[in-house]
């Protein structure tokens, strides 16, 4: 782990809040593409609940759940994500 994500490093949550949609307005409301967002269920519970944020504040987003990964679930299922990518690609309107 790296030491800027350590438990004994609070401000590094405060910053994550920071970025965080649960912490004030967020842009993502704008946001038009076809969104999926791809969680891994062993993740940390306020990660978890970011992207649970983020999904429902994205209109028509979709909130992928790994329970097999942790925070990095586009290293630990690589093939999901390729499958996901390939999947959005095709739903995308062409331009």
């Amino acid at each position: 782990m790296l030491p800027s994500y350590q438990p004994q490093h609070p401000g590094v949550w405060l910053m994550s809040w920071a970025v965080c949609p649960v912490a004030g307005p967020s842009p993502a409301r704008r946001t038009r593409p076809p969104c999926t967002l791809l969680l891994g269920e062993k993740d940390q519970p306020e990660v978890i609940r970011c992207n649970e944020e983020m999904a429902a504040r994205i209109p028509g987003c979709r909130l992928l759940r790994r329970p097999d990964c942790d925070h990095f679930p586009t290293l630990r299922a690589p093939e999901a994500l390729v499958r996901l990518v390939t999947e959005l690609c095709e739903r995308a309107p062409a331009a």
